[in-house]
């Protein structure tokens, strides 16, 4: 992440990221660093643990006209993500 971009917990295991000044090619560059660090196992207490991944992404152009609200977007991107799910694990989909 860049040190302008959010980060945050939304709900059980959804996060959220916003990366302001990001077009569709720069959010795609930062899921799949997410989808990249999500590959690499986590040491907990010496057990090592996989986990999964799916990205959802949206991105808002001023040339889309009208300015979505939060709530669009997120719901863009939730959308986005739950296409990830379905396709299984550790995938990508921009909505």
């Amino acid at each position: 992440m860049r040190t302008h971009d959010f980060v945050g917990r939304i709900g059980g295991d959804e996060f959220v990221a916003i990366c302001t000044e990001a077009d569709a090619q720069a959010a795609s560059t930062v899921a799949e660093r997410v989808l990249e660090l999500a590959r690499e196992p986590i040491d907990v207490g010496g057990t090592e643990v996989r986990v999964s991944v799916s990205v959802g992404a949206t991105v808002f152009s001023p040339d889309d006209g009208r300015r979505p609200t939060a709530d669009e977007l997120l719901n863009r991107a939730d959308d986005a993500m739950y296409e990830s799910k379905a396709a299984g694990k550790d995938q990508l989909h921009v909505g």
